[in-house]
């Protein structure tokens, strides 16, 4: 009687772990792949959350992350459009989740993260050169944080928000490539984590977030203007999110998935930044929160992310056709 509770209590647990980590669904009908707009993609060789990826060479490349045995990771992935198929690159030296990611004259930048399970916040950056499959190490950050975001204007990297040992900030700072400095300019006027950093033109958009939980999601918008240096408030965003990725095609901001306390979303919002205005898109196929986002000509990819909120993982990658 008491094996036969245990195996139940076993059986239980791997069952949970497959569900709610892993997000593996159990269903008794066929799903179409596609919806609307949205496709499926070859997945992910490994399931992963927290994840930073970005568009370079007619590539995505993705970065960093926490498997589904929460181990922090370093793996770097390319994924091929053409072919439809990842391959795994050289490492990141030092493994982070949470990390912000900027490409910049065809080479990769990994800007800070979390590391481990106490998500211990570095200052480090790195510098990724796809010709040579190799990483160096660039001056570190003026303060060390993950949970950030970044966004390539001119010649220069900024990276904004995130969370630092004692909490959310709003520190900006700008990252010189050409001369491995950074400078400290005017904080964001609404210190946040887990928000996303979008380019618009010479001006920078700074979306939603939370202030250290999910129970704290924010749907402030600010935008810095890199001319003038100054911030100024936008419209709000229609849901609280953070979580989330964003990315800019032709001019709109589309904003994916995040989370709270009960649940992710599969929510897609686009921001039109001369208008001042939010509409609404076709939700992803799956919910996600700590995904990772880029564009590859007319599409928009999805990538990784938990479906549940907290701790999960996937290997989910989705195709968006706006």
């Amino acid at each position: 009687m008491r094996k036969t509770f245990l195996v139940f209590i076993i059986v239980l647990l791997v069952g949970f772990y497959f569900w709610y980590v892993r997000g593996v669904e159990i269903r008794f009908w066929e799903r179409s792949e596609v919806s609307s707009f949205w496709t499926e993609r070859a997945k992910l060789p490994v399931a992963l959350s927290e994840v930073a990826a970005v568009s370079l060479a007619k590539a995505i490349y993705l970065v960093g992350g926490i498997d589904g045995f929460g181990r922090t990771s370093g793996a770097l992935w390319r994924y091929d459009e053409e072919l439809n198929r990842w391959e795994e690159l050289a490492a990141l030296p030092k493994p982070v989740h949470h990390a912000a990611v900027a490409a910049y004259r065809g080479e990769l930048y990994v800007f800070g993260g979390l590391q481990g399970w106490t998500a211990v916040p570095t200052k480090r950056t790195w510098k990724y050169d796809p010709t040579r499959n190799s990483w160096a190490e660039l001056e570190v950050m003026p303060l060390a944080r993950g949970a950030a975001g970044a966004a390539v204007v001119g010649d220069y990297i900024y990276l904004i928000g995130g969370l630092e040992f004692s909490g959310p900030t709003g520190e900006l700072a700008r990252f010189d490539p050409k001369f491995n400095q950074w400078e400290t300019l005017t904080a964001m006027p609404t210190a946040r984590d887990h928000l996303a950093v979008v380019a618009s033109g010479s001006r920078i958009v700074a979306i939603g977030g939370r202030k250290g939980s999910p129970a704290r999601n924010v749907d402030t918008v600010e935008v810095y203007d890199t001319v003038s240096g100054s911030w100024s408030a936008v419209r709000s965003m229609p849901r609280a999110r953070g979580g989330i990725a964003a990315v800019n095609s032709e001019g709109l901001l589309y904003v994916f998935g995040g989370e709270e306390p009960t649940r992710t979303f599969a929510d897609v919002d686009v921001y039109r930044p001369e208008h001042d205005q939010w509409l609404g898109a076709a939700p992803m196929l799956t919910g996600r929160h700590g995904l990772g986002a880029a564009v590859l000509g007319e599409r928009i990819y999805t990538i990784a992310g938990g479906k549940r909120p907290g701790f999960s993982v996937s290997s989910v990658n989705e195709a968006f056709v706006p």
